[in-house]
C-alpha cells in the first residue's frame, strides 16, 4: 500500500509537468508566434502609466485630421447626408477616441471606440439630418473625446439648406 500511494504520487507530478509544458508552449502560425488574445482596453492602462511618467510628452499620439472644417455643401431640404472624417494617428503612443457629440441633434457623429496606434488611418461618420432645419446657411460643431488630451478637438460643420421650393 505504501508503494502504491508513492508511485500515485510520483505519477502525479510527471502528469502536471508534463500538462504545464503542454500549456506553455508557443502556438505558432506559419512559423511567426501567435500572441494570446488581450482585452484592448488593458492598453488604457498601460497609457495612464506612460502618461503619468515625467517624460510623457515623448510618448504620446496625437491624432491629426484631414481638415478641421467638413462642408456639406448645399443640402437638400427634408433629406439626410452623410460624411466620413479622415484622421491618422501621428506621435509615438496610442490614441483613444472615447466620445462624440455634436452641438445640436440634427447632427449625428459616429465613432468607432477602438485604440489607433501611431502611423494608423481611421474615420468617423458624420450624419446631417435638414428636415426641421430652416433654409440657408448652417454651422454645427463635433465634439470629440480623445483619452490623454485635455481639451475636447472640435471639428466644425458647414453648409446650406436649400429652399424646398428649389
Amino acid at each position: 500500500m505504501h508503494l502504491s500511494f508513492r508511485l500515485l504520487i510520483r505519477l502525479a507530478f510527471y502528469m502536471s509537468v508534463v500538462w504545464m509544458s503542454l500549456l506553455s508552449c508557443q502556438k505558432t502560425r506559419n512559423g511567426h508566434p501567435v500572441k494570446p488574445n488581450r482585452n484592448p482596453w488593458a492598453e488604457i492602462v498601460e497609457m495612464q502609466a506612460t502618461l503619468a511618467h515625467p517624460d510623457a510628452k515623448d510618448k504620446v499620439g496625437h491624432i491629426v485630421f484631414e481638415s478641421d472644417t467638413i462642408s456639406l455643401g448645399k443640402v437638400p431640404a427634408r433629406s439626410y447626408v452623410t460624411r466620413d472624417v479622415g484622421f491618422r494617428i501621428e506621435g509615438k503612443g496610442p490614441v483613444v477616441l472615447l466620445n462624440c457629440a455634436s452641438s445640436c441633434g440634427c447632427t449625428a457623429p459616429r465613432c468607432p471606440k477602438k485604440i489607433y496606434h501611431p502611423g494608423d488611418k481611421g474615420s468617423f461618420t458624420i450624419k446631417f439630418r435638414s428636415t426641421d432645419q430652416p433654409p440657408g446657411p448652417f454651422v454645427k460643431e463635433v465634439h470629440l473625446k480623445i483619452y490623454g488630451i485635455p481639451a475636447k478637438k472640435t471639428i466644425i460643420v458647414t453648409g446650406s439648406v436649400a429652399d424646398e421650393k428649389e
